[in-house]
C-alpha cells in the first residue's frame, strides 16, 4: 500500500517503526512527512515536498527519490538504502541547527541536487559516493569507514575529516582554510 502526506498536509510519525516492505511512502509538493524519532524500513520513499527529521529517526533498505528537501534539523537521521536500493537526490538535503545526518553504505545520485550541512552539523560517510550536484560543508562532514567518494562540486568552509578510510574528491572543491592567527584564505 501507500502512506501520503498530501493535499498540504503534514504527517507526523512519531518514535514508531513503518514496516513497508514493497509499499510507497510519499510526500507530494506542499506536503510534509515529519519524523519525530521514527524508523521507516523497506520500499520506496519519494519526497516532493518536505521530509522533516528530528529524534533519532532512520531510513533503512528504502528507495529514495528526492525532488523536495530533506532536512534533518535536529537530533541524528541514518539512511541505510542497503546494497540493491538507491538514492537521487533532484533538489535538496540539508543539515540544520546542529544536527545529524548519517549515510551508510549508499550511492547518492546527486542529479542537479543540492546537499549542504550549516556550521553547527555534521554529516557522517560510511561507505558512501556522492555523484553530481553540489555540496556545500559549514560544518563538519567525516570519512568514517570504507571507500567514500565526492565527485559534487563543493564548498568548504568547514571541517572535513578523513578517518582510518581515504575520502576521494574527484569533484571541483573549493575551500575556505583558516590560520592559526584565524584569518580566512581561499584554496
Amino acid at each position: 500500500g501507500t502512506l501520503a502526506a498530501i493535499n498540504g498536509g503534514t504527517l507526523k510519525l512519531i518514535a514508531m517503526t513503518v514496516t513497508n516492505g514493497t509499499g510507497a511512502v510519499s510526500v507530494t509538493s506542499g506536503s510534509t512527512l515529519d519524523l519525530v524519532g521514527a524508523v521507516i524500513d523497506g520500499g520506496t520513499l519519494t519526497i516532493a515536498g518536505t521530509l522533516e527529521s528530528t529524534g533519532t529517526s532512520a531510513i533503512h533498505n528504502a528507495d529514495i527519490t528526492n525532488t523536495g528537501t530533506i532536512a534533518v534539523t535536529g537530533g541524528t537521521l541514518t539512511v541505510d538504502p542497503g546494497v540493491l536500493h538507491a538514492i537521487t537526490n533532484h533538489d535538496l538535503i540539508e543539515v540544520v541547527n546542529g544536527a545529524t545526518l548519517k549515510l551508510i553504505t549508499a550511492t547518492v545520485a546527486n542529479a542537479g541536487g543540492t546537499i549542504s550541512i550549516d556550521a553547527a552539523s555534521k554529516l557522517y560517510l560510511s561507505d558512501v559516493s556522492i555523484n553530481g550536484g553540489s555540496l556545500s560543508n559549514s560544518g563538519n562532514l567525516y570519512g568514517v569507514t570504507g571507500l567514500n567518494t565526492i565527485s559534487a562540486a563543493g564548498l568548504n568552509t568547514g571541517t572535513i575529516e578523513v578517518q582510518p578510510r581515504p575520502l576521494n574528491l574527484s569533484g571541483r572543491l573549493s575551500a575556505v582554510c583558516r590560520e592559526p592567527d584565524g584569518t580566512l584564505r581561499g584554496a
